[in-house]
């Protein structure tokens, strides 16, 4: 059981990140300071220039600044549709986040059920919009350990997107980014048997898309290689691995720092399968695209 120890450490440490493409963020451009809202006018209004400014404060990780601004943002929105209008649920959104990443989640759970009412009160209850209140909320619930919620909004989202895309709709693939969340809330609860059929059926939707977008595939197999790893199926593990890395070499290059991670678990991988020669090489080739990345 020990050798199988640093293989789960190392992927349950990846899957934990908040998303995915995160890790094409490692290297983070210079964000510029932002600019005063002194030059709106009615084609860039003063609500559309606080968000843009908001955001930039949001990049550059400045919370208290962001916060300050969707504030503002929130009153001047109000003011302009009234307090229940669907055009003021961005703003509440984007707040909500602020309080997230400050961990003051009773602050963010009351902006993100607000705005949730206000979907279902303008569009109805099984309307997408509706769908992305409830993924936001899973999220928030999901950050406080609070995953039995956090699981029972997921599958309602998944539900209204069931009912209100076609296998051929160009938007389809959206169901697998909630079917991705729910596979790695059971994962991250040792729930494995219940993720590896979801984050199957994620992987076969992106698949199978009108326009198959190579860099989810790559992702969506890498979640199907881990799930299968901490199962201990190490063949079907490294069938996938191999499928990841080949994917994501295609679609991002061969030194792209999406692949440093992948190449991490499945040097483990090969570890655990007493291959250690392959492993060191596939673990030097990780180190070395960080190395490179941080340059």
């Amino acid at each position: 059981m020990s050798s199988s120890l640093p293989l789960v450490v190392l992927a349950l440490s990846i899957l934990l990140l908040p998303a995915s493409s995160e890790f094409v963020g490692q290297i983070k451009s210079q964000v510029s300071e932002p600019p005063p809202c002194t030059h709106t006018s009615k084609s860039y209004p003063e609500a559309v220039c606080l968000g843009d400014l908001a955001h930039v404060y949001m990049d550059q990780q400045k919370f208290d600044e962001a916060e300050a601004i969707l504030k503002r943002e929130l009153q001047v929105r109000e003011k302009a549709v009234g307090p229940n209008n669907a055009d003021i649920v961005s703003t509440l959104d984007r707040l909500a986040m602020v309080y997230q990443k400050e961990s003051r989640y009773p602050e963010g759970e009351a902006l993100l059920k607000r705005a949730l009412a206000i979907r279902e009160n303008t569009f109805g209850t099984n309307n997408m919009k509706v769908a992305e209140s409830l993924q936001a909320l899973a999220d928030l619930y999901h950050a406080q350990k609070r995953d039995a919620e956090a699981e029972e909004f997921l599958k309602q989202a998944l539900g209204i997107e069931e009912k209100a895309l076609r296998p051929t709709d160009q938007a389809y693939p959206t169901v697998s980014w909630t079917l991705t969340d729910l596979g790695r809330l059971y994962e991250g609860e040792k729930r494995y048997a219940e993720a590896e059929p979801v984050f199957a059926r994620a992987l076969t939707i992106y698949q199978n898309a009108p326009s198959p977008n190579y860099f989810n595939i790559g992702d969506s197999l890498f979640e199907v290689a881990i799930v299968f790893a901490l199962e201990g199926k190490n063949p079907e593990a490294e069938s996938y691995f191999k499928q990841t890395v080949a994917t994501m070499e295609k679609s991002l290059g061969p030194e792209h720092p999406h692949l440093a991670p992948v190449l991490e678990v499945y040097s483990a991988l090969l570890q655990r399968m007493n291959r250690a020669a392959e492993a060191g090489s596939m673990k030097a080739r990780a180190d070395k695209i960080r190395a490179k990345a941080t340059q």
